[in-house]
């Protein structure tokens, strides 16, 4: 199953862990530009049949080397245990 966030806070209380540790990704791996400028666009949580899932967020970000707002997508992959695997861009 697919669904759609458009509120970051909808997609927080959904998956709480998977959404914090994005963010934390977002704030202590990507340019300090893009995390002090980032607006969140819209998130999608894939339920895998293993009870697994996948969240990704996108976010415009203000890039500084080309003065310019860019959209930023990040993914984070979860057990079904809840283990959260590496954020990675897309």
């Amino acid at each position: 199953m697919r669904k759609r966030y458009t509120e970051l806070n909808n997609l927080w209380c959904h998956k709480k862990l998977a959404v914090s540790v994005i963010m934390d990704h977002l704030k202590d791996n990507e340019p300090s530009s893009y995390y002090l400028s980032a607006q969140f666009k819209e998130g999608w949580v894939v339920d895998n049949y293993d009870e697994s899932y996948t969240v990704n967020m996108s976010f415009s970000v203000y890039d500084e080397s080309i003065d310019s707002n860019i959209e930023l997508h990040l993914q984070v992959f979860s057990s079904k245990n809840d283990e959260i695997g590496s954020v990675t861009r897309m």
